[in-house]
């Protein structure tokens, strides 16, 4: 049974907006609780509402995501009361086989034991066996501040939107929640995770990443055996190319929480840059099937695939990401390097002409130079190389270069990206270039030493 997935529906709201946001928050506080069981495998928030947004029957939710179980409920104010609805319905045989309704205080100690409530019961109708740490967890009341609560989940649904604006006022909001409760860890983390993927998203520049560390050290400070904030510091110190640690702090994380998708797909990128492609792959499968409707999630599974040389499977899991999310432009770009690396120059071409993908660089010009010179294009790889160059991506012109024959000049730049750190200190990039791909490229270069040279550093920059 419990191998069989949970999906646990956003619990509807039967009165006024306050409901709402208190609906929001019994769905996040019961699904969070449930993550931290072992072997429940439960759909990811993520891709429960993509799937919402386009099916509406359980039983679409029950195919679609592939559960067994679903979990339904509301929520309603009643004066200075709550009362939760909560229904655990089998799929299977579409019926309901268990109900409860919970009634409690409009405070905190009585919301949070609700959702307590309702995660262990749910656990003892699927007699799934708790561990001491996932009962721990179980347990666990975030904040002694109702107020902070609500303001943390207005943030969340205003970063769940993902624009500039949202993300500011989302980091208003979790600022209002830390001042409510200055001991909330999942405030401080909320901060963390809305200057971070601003800067991930490019709204903001690296000057801000000092500020987001100092809040998660501060949630760690509040709370030392939290998930999400182990996961937010591995997020936070991969974006600054520290390896090692980004992996150790994303390993506390999905032991803390094993239904933990985005802390395993997190996890993937580190295991690539580590040069450990079998766990990569496992890790990426793993996200995938608790958040199976996540773009990045199998971006990370489609890369995984190249960098093992498994360009077919590559391809098909491009697929799916763009049925997902078609303006996902990073699984594209790895589509055009399957293609490239099939020897499909027409195909990569046509996929990469549109892209930008600011994480990788001049990424998407290498491959279309690449395409360019492999296929007797040497013309067009030149005007290529000269907006590579334009950007200052010094690896990527080295690549290119190579595929034009020019090896002095090639070696040049190479020595410059790699040893002298221009690029490698910045980016993942020519890491994962130098350990997976391009071996056509590396293979044309007069000096066989060359790239074992680059091995050498890139193994030095990863151990840091």
């Amino acid at each position: 049974i419990r191998d069989s997935g949970i999906a646990v529906l956003p619990f509807e709201e039967l009165t006024g907006t306050d409901d709402r946001i208190l609906a929001e928050g019994v769905h996040s506080g019961v699904l969070t609780r449930m993550s931290a069981v072992e072997g429940l495998g439960v759909i990811a928030n993520t891709s429960l509402r993509l799937f919402l947004n386009k099916n509406s029957g359980m039983s679409d939710v029950a195919s679609g995501l592939g559960v067994r179980w679903i979990v339904e409920g509301d929520v309603q104010t009643i004066g200075d009361r709550v009362r939760v609805g909560v229904r655990l319905i089998d799929s299977s045989v579409g019926q309901q086989t268990w109900g409860h309704e919970y009634v409690a205080e409009l405070k905190a100690k009585g919301f949070f034991d609700v959702l307590t409530s309702i995660t262990n019961a749910i656990v003892d109708e699927l007699k799934v066996e708790l561990s001491a740490q996932a009962a721990s967890s179980i347990e666990k009341q975030p904040t002694d501040s109702l107020e902070a609560y609500r303001l943390a989940t207005r943030g969340r649904l205003r970063m769940g939107l993902r624009g500039p604006d949202d993300m500011q006022a989302a980091l208003e909001h979790f600022e209002k929640a830390v001042a409510a409760d200055p001991d909330f860890a999942m405030g401080w983390i909320g901060i963390c995770d809305a200057i971070g993927l601003a800067h991930a998203y490019g709204y903001t520049d690296h000057s801000r990443l000092p500020e987001a560390e100092a809040a998660i050290y501060k949630a760690l400070e509040c709370d030392p055996d939290c998930a999400e904030a182990h996961a937010a510091l591995g997020r936070l110190m991969g974006q600054r190319c520290q390896a090692t640690e980004a992996m150790s702090e994303i390993r506390k994380a999905v032991t803390l929480k094993p239904g933990y998708a985005e802390a395993f797909a997190w996890m993937t990128l580190g295991l690539q840059v580590n040069g450990d492609l079998g766990e990569a792959i496992k890790s990426a499968q793993r996200a995938v099937q608790l958040d199976p409707l996540s773009a990045e999630a199998l971006n990370n599974l489609c890369s995984s695939y190249i960098f093992a040389g498994r360009y077919e499977d590559a391809l098909r899991v491009a697929e799916d990401a763009q049925d997902v999310d078609a303006d996902y432009e990073s699984v594209q770009m790895f589509a055009g390097m399957a293609h490239y690396e099939s020897r499909n120059y027409h195909e990569a071409l046509d996929v990469l002409e549109p892209l930008f993908v600011p994480w990788a660089g001049s990424a998407v010009q290498t491959l279309q130079g690449l395409c360019y010179a492999e296929s007797g294009q040497p013309a067009k790889a030149r005007e290529v190389l000269e907006t590579i160059r334009a950007a200052g991506h010094v690896f990527d012109e080295g690549v290119v270069l190579v595929a034009l024959g020019e090896y002095e000049a090639a070696e040049a730049a190479l020595d410059q990206a790699i040893f002298d750190g221009i690029d490698l200190a910045n980016s993942y990039w020519p890491t994962l270039c130098v350990r997976y791909v391009f071996k056509r490229v590396w293979d044309a270069m007069p000096d066989p030493a060359c790239r074992e040279r680059m091995l050498e550093k890139v193994e030095e920059v990863c151990r840091r």
